[in-house]
């Protein structure tokens, strides 16, 4: 998916004039992710630690540059198609960024809402066991007495 990013976004770049920086952060996100993957298959097969480093910091920024591409996709929503009425934008590279952000907001979505809702189900099934009570003794008075111990 991300080398199709930077492919569409490239091949497409001055069509865009209604927002030059439609194509720009399609090209930034698709690299950075590219990028912040071959530094973790770097790190896990030589253990580099600075590609670990540098992965955290391509995985930071791919997330800033996600938040800023929504901003700037949704701002422009649903911008003119046709280079002859003006101000447009290419179809196809604004609808897939538009596709990929709606589908990446709706999986982290879904995300949350199952992590909040396994939350909820473990603190309410797995409460832990009272402890006794300070006052009370430790011994069990349900014993069965033995009769031959009496006498």
């Amino acid at each position: 998916m991300d080398v199709a990013l930077v492919i569409v976004a490239s091949v497409n770049f001055d069509e865009c004039p209604i927002d030059q920086k439609v194509p720009i952060i399609l090209i930034v996100i698709g690299a950075l992710d590219i990028a912040g993957k071959v530094l973790s298959l770097t790190f896990y097969n030589f253990k580099w630690v600075l590609a670990r480093h540098l992965g955290t910091i391509c995985g930071i920024l791919t997330w800033v540059s996600f938040i800023a591409g929504s901003v700037i996709i949704y701002r422009i929503y649903e911008p003119n198609y046709e280079k002859e009425l003006g101000l447009y934008c290419n179809r196809e590279t604004y609808l897939f960024g538009f596709s990929l952000f709606t589908m990446a907001w709706i999986i982290l979505v879904i995300g949350v809402i199952i992590g909040i809702s396994y939350i909820c189900y473990w603190l309410i099934t797995f409460q832990p066991e009272s402890e006794p009570k300070a006052n009370q003794d430790n011994t069990n008075t349900n014993h069965v007495v033995n009769v031959n111990e009496l006498f």
